[in-house]
């Protein structure tokens, strides 16, 4: 019974030493494409207390449109909430989007996303 014990030990150790998955920040960007288009949003959601300062610039038709929002967010433990949604009617011509969160408590952090004809 030892060697069946054994062998079940050996095909579980590659799963076990695997690192857990990186938490997800508490205010990030996602996105998602919508007919020629993109839908942006900024989503806050922790399981504990949170306030940061955030902004939110994205860039269209390769450079020929600018749009900044920014904002101050109070996450409370357990509630998601959409804190800002944007959408490029025409995505074909090149998107970026830059996110800047400045939480009170913690370390400042950004978040980029974009198409690829925009880096072209």
């Amino acid at each position: 019974m030892s060697g069946i014990f054994s062998a079940i030990l050996l095909l579980a150790a590659p799963a076990m030493n695997q690192a857990a998955p990186a938490e997800a920040p508490p205010i990030r960007l996602v996105s998602e494409e919508v007919g020629e288009g993109v839908r942006l949003k900024v989503i806050g959601a922790s399981d504990e207390a949170v306030a940061a300062s955030y902004a939110l610039a994205v860039t269209g038709g390769k450079g020929a449109n600018r749009s900044v929002q920014r904002g101050t967010a109070r996450l409370r433990p357990g509630d998601p909430v959409t804190l800002v949604t944007l959408t490029l009617g025409n995505a074909d011509a090149g998107w970026s989007a830059l996110l800047t969160v400045s939480p009170e408590d913690g370390t400042p952090y950004e978040q980029t996303e974009g198409s690829l004809s925009e880096r072209d």
